[in-house]
């Protein structure tokens, strides 16, 4: 249940008294549920815009260019260095930039004939839907990150806050999955979350688990 989300354990002592408090709880709450709504139809209209196969492929030249040219840039530094008065690794910082740059320039020619592609089939209006859903994708992903980053500073910061606001409630419920989902493919150490709590069961007191007489 929502009322038993990770924020509540935490911050359950504080924020709780002064209407001021209360206004400024409502507030962030508020703030923050616009911003998300606001960042989730930009990028769903992004999204739709480019296409799926175009959200793809910029992800694609973006992230995979950057380590293709990352394990490129050793061997063609090494055929370019005798033409360039720069020392090794100046070289190699240069093969990887021009590496990662005519990447980037394949990867918009390569969005261009898949959109025409698309177009001449009549898939257009598919690849734009599955555009739109991938935009919002984008904007749960980054909700997500944007709560992990606030509960991590909790200590600090108190989230109880977070309570009031539509977006962190979605996020807090979905947080489980999503740490699960991360650890199952060795991305996420969940023991190494400062507000990491066990599952329930394990944190029991010795008072609670051991049997009654």
């Amino acid at each position: 249940m929502l009322q038993a989300g990770l924020f509540h354990r935490i911050g359950r002592e504080q924020d709780q008294g002064s209407v001021g408090r209360v206004w400024v709880r409502l507030t962030l709450a508020l703030g923050t549920d616009i911003l998300f709504v606001l960042i989730l139809v930009t990028f769903c209209v992004r999204g739709a815009a480019k296409g799926f196969s175009g959200e793809i492929i910029s992800l694609l030249a973006t992230i995979g260019g950057f380590l293709l040219a990352w394990k490129l840039s050793a061997g063609v530094s090494s055929l370019i260095l005798p033409y360039l008065p720069l020392q090794p690794g100046a070289t190699q910082a240069t093969a990887l930039v021009i590496i990662y740059i005519l990447i980037l320039v394949a990867g918009v020619y390569a969005g261009r004939v898949v959109k025409a592609f698309l177009k001449f089939t009549h898939l257009s209006g598919i690849d734009r839907g599955m555009g739109l859903v991938a935009g919002a994708v984008k904007a749960f992903a980054l909700l997500i990150i944007v709560y992990a980053a606030l509960m991590a500073l909790s200590p600090v910061l108190s989230p109880y806050w977070m309570n009031e606001s539509f977006a962190m409630r979605l996020a807090d419920r979905s947080w489980p999955s999503v740490q699960n989902a991360l650890s199952s493919i060795r991305l996420l150490e969940p023991g190494s979350l400062p507000w990491h709590l066990p599952p329930s069961g394990e944190g029991e007191s010795p008072e609670e688990s051991e049997p009654s007489n």
